[in-house]
């Protein structure tokens, strides 16, 4: 009986602690495994959702009225920055008229600076009206 019992109180205990060690250790290594594979499978299904959603966005940005909504507002965005970049020209020239033979150049600087806003716009801001629109408001150049 002395092996029955040895085998009772030693030898299966320790058996099954091993076992258990053996089988948390096993466990562990095959969960590392699967978190691994379900990374690389999240990771493929998003990189191919974000190919998608990317070949879409390309798809629409290169149709023709997209372009050309996109250069219209550009084309606008660059004539109202050089609008207001020859306005605030003109008005330094009318708030500060020069004299004498300087007047003459900044005249035609003038005239220069208003033929532009009116190609810029199309005519449908005359330089006349511009200047009635100034000395209406007092700030008209005296040799105009």
């Amino acid at each position: 009986m002395d092996i029955v019992v040895a085998l009772k109180d030693w030898v299966i205990p320790i058996g099954s602690v091993v076992l258990s060690i053996w089988y948390a250790s096993s466990a562990k290594k095959d969960a590392e495994q699967a978190q691994a594979v379900l990374t690389q499978v999240s990771s493929a299904i998003t990189g191919w959702q974000n190919q998608l959603n990317d070949s879409a966005i390309q798809m629409l940005n290169s149709r023709v009225e997209i372009v050309g909504a996109k250069s219209h507002a550009h084309d606008t965005e660059m004539k109202a920055k050089l609008l207001d970049s020859l306005s605030e020209q003109v008005k330094h020239i009318v708030e500060h008229p020069a004299s004498g033979a300087e007047a003459e150049h900044q005249l035609s600087t003038l005239n220069l600076l208003m033929q532009s806003i009116q190609s810029l716009t199309k005519g449908n801001v005359t330089p006349e009206l511009v200047l009635a629109a100034m000395q209406e408001e007092g700030r008209g150049h005296p040799g105009l």
